[in-house]
């Protein structure tokens, strides 16, 4: 189930690719909520020990205290003499408490690891995603940062008319439900290759800091961009303030 890589923002650099948890390790409704879709790294860096530091240090650490106390999504924001830091989090929708939190830990973690010394980060894990920047990006954003496509493939009008609908469903769903979050499936019957009760399942969420219609235009602005996969059996697309995707094994719980 690799994935390739077809877009990323200029201004940070990926560093991580995609790992897909195989069909087979979700029959046990255990899935594979903290492995990295992508990591990206501001190029510039702040001084160990330095005031930034130090905040960066503390605004993390309060993050991870907020997702144990249940939040599923933070924006932490501090404007100070010569300092300027916003870091959030937000886990997808489906995830129980104790599952957002131990993705959030463990995107602080990447981050830190990855990252060491950036004044910004981005971390996208299966479960959540982690941000923190220099500047306030708490506005409507849907440029592009990835496309990731399934190197499985299927010609079938007939799925490609199912991924169209469900895609078009979870995208118009999303901004209407609790966390900007939707998630969906369709059975697609027994297709060549496939066996019997062969599903679809998709998902689309945006980030807590958007309005209802702030998250519908930023989904809707790249609905159709999955079809940049020619005929992949699995997508996602990943803006900057929402993102949606849609594979042939469930994901999400």
């Amino acid at each position: 189930m690799a994935m390739n890589l077809s877009r990323l923002t200029a201004v940070l650099c990926l560093t991580f690719m995609m790992l897909i948890v195989p069909p087979t390790a979700a029959t046990s409704k255990s899935y594979d909520d903290l492995s990295d879709v992508y990591i990206l790294c501001n190029t510039q860096n702040y001084t160990a020990g330095d005031a930034f530091d130090n905040q960066l240090k503390a605004s993390l650490t309060s993050l991870q205290q907020l997702a144990q106390r249940r939040s599923s999504y933070r924006l932490l924001q501090i404007r100070g003499p010569g300092i300027t830091l916003m870091t959030s989090f937000q886990c997808r929708g489906d995830l129980s408490p104790s599952k957002c939190s131990e993705c959030v830990t463990a995107a602080v973690q990447t981050a830190s690891s990855s990252c060491p010394s950036s004044i910004g980060s981005r971390v996208q894990k299966n479960g959540c995603f982690l941000r923190y920047e220099q500047y306030s990006y708490n506005v409507e954003d849907s440029s592009v940062v990835v496309e990731l496509c399934n190197t499985q493939k299927n010609t079938d009008p007939y799925f490609k008319n199912q991924v169209q609908g469900i895609v078009s469903r979870v995208i118009s769903s999303a901004p209407r439900h609790k966390n900007l979050f939707a998630s969906a499936s369709v059975s697609l019957g027994s297709q060549k290759g496939s066996s019997a009760g062969f599903k679809l399942y998709a998902l689309a969420q945006c980030q807590g800091y958007l309005s209802p219609g702030q998250c519908a235009d930023c989904l809707t602005a790249h609905s159709s961009s999955w079809q940049d996969c020619d005929a992949a059996v699995g997508s996602q697309i990943h803006s900057v303030s929402c993102y949606y995707r849609f594979e042939t094994y469930p994901f999400f719980y």
